[in-house]
């Protein structure tokens, strides 16, 4: 039985919300957990596919293939990866050097922010990875990266607190949308159970089609477990895009370029992509 990923994150919902578990009986078991854990499980093959950290694909895109058309990815905004700084971040710039406490809960956005502070604002940054803990977080620290539910439930109660979309500062930078995370299957797996993976990502595509197509559904179930108001998980979730198409792989291709440049990536990135019939 094919093993698959599930985070369980808003952003990632629309996936799943719909998908049919009864036509996957005695085909897939789903395996939920958060993002950095879910990589870890990836890399050891104790998950065969499911959604990773855009750098964790980057870290082993010879051993994984691309699911097409499934992403999380944003043009600007995405409101859910959050920098919270004690100073304004004009103010953080012209210091020079800057310590940042780095949710151990994702691998992508991590190295987003050291992307931005090293290579577009030419800063020296400490980052350290840590717990998902705002006040713990900022107690050492001039800044702090929230990513998900965690960042979404805190920038509702943040109170003086300088708040920073890292989307909307990489699409500032680079006029380009971010994808945070992609669908993977292990290239192994692909090969002994491709009609076991060609039923999942039917499942996870027709999902993520008819969400699309009404969000609201999934706005009452996320208003109920992580707060907030409707029209702001309407915003929310049309604010992103599910989809992997040439404006995404154009942004990842320069996301990856900029981590090989300062050495968070050792091999260039290939864009491998699994020949699927369903696509």
């Amino acid at each position: 039985m094919l093993r698959v990923g599930r985070i369980d994150y808003a952003n990632t919902l629309p996936m799943y919300f719909h998908v049919d578990t009864r036509a996957l009986a005695g085909v897939a078991e789903f395996v939920s957990t958060y993002p950095a854990e879910l990589n870890r499980k990836m890399a050891a093959g104790e998950v065969d596919m499911g959604p990773i950290s855009s750098f964790a694909y980057g870290q082993h895109s010879r051993e994984y293939l691309l699911l097409p058309h499934l992403s999380v990815s944003a043009r600007g905004k995405v409101r859910s990866i959050l920098l919270f700084l004690r100073r304004p971040l004009a103010e953080v710039r012209r210091g020079g050097r800057v310590r940042l406490a780095l949710t151990n809960r994702s691998a992508t956005s991590a190295h987003l922010v050291q992307i931005l502070f090293r290579g577009f604002y030419g800063l020296e940054v400490e980052g350290h990875s840590h717990e998902p803990e705002l006040r713990a977080m900022l107690s050492e620290h001039d800044g702090a990266l929230l990513i998900g539910d965690e960042a979404i439930r805190e920038a509702f109660r943040a109170r003086g607190l300088f708040v920073y979309d890292v989307g909307e500062l990489w699409f500032a930078e680079t006029g380009l949308p971010m994808t945070y995370a992609v669908f993977a299957v292990r290239e192994d797996t692909w090969k002994s159970r491709t009609a076991s993976v060609e039923a999942v990502y039917r499942e996870l595509l027709q999902s993520r089609r008819l969400s699309e197509r009404d969000f609201r559904p999934l706005v009452e179930a996320v208003q109920g477990e992580v707060g907030g108001d409707a029209e702001f998980w309407h915003a929310y979730f049309s604010g992103l895009s599910f989809d992997l198409g040439p404006e995404e792989e154009a942004g990842l291709a320069l996301y990856f370029s900029w981590a090989r440049r300062l050495g968070f990536l050792e091999e260039d990135v290939l864009l491998r992509y699994a020949s699927l019939a369903s696509a």
